[in-house]
């Protein structure tokens, strides 16, 4: 009983710090828009021409915070796009990749893309 008292306020130490590092990242950037971070993004890496238009955004609520996601579909990219594209994602300390979905062409030497990023954002009461 004692070691998982001790265990499970270790848990709630641990989510504590999480908590904490989450909102100092959401407070530094509190005009973040995932949207223009997208699109800035794939301009930067030369893949906007093959973003297609079909880009949206969903807002899902959690506890203490809205994840607000933005899927997109990118088509006829190589693997060093792909590559440098997620490298930037994780690198950027307030999005994070939700899903990936890589298919590849059958006819060319490319790959098409479904992806889902997603960012925190703090509720306001």
């Amino acid at each position: 009983m004692r070691n998982e008292t001790k265990e499970l306020l270790a848990r709630n130490l641990a989510v504590k710090k999480q908590k904490e590092k989450v909102d100092e990242v959401l407070d530094s950037d509190k005009n973040f828009r995932i949207m223009h971070y997208f699109d800035d993004l794939t301009k930067q890496l030369r893949i906007s021409q093959y973003v297609k238009e079909d880009k949206q955004i969903n807002i899902e609520s959690k506890q203490d915070y809205n994840e607000i996601a933005l899927t997109a579909k990118i088509n006829n990219i190589n693997m060093k796009q792909l590559v440098d594209l997620l490298q930037s994602i994780e690198n950027k300390e307030i999005v994070f990749t939700k899903k990936l979905d890589i298919t590849k062409s059958e006819k060319l030497p490319v790959i098409d893309v479904d992806i889902v990023i997603a960012t925190l954002q703090a509720k306001t009461e």
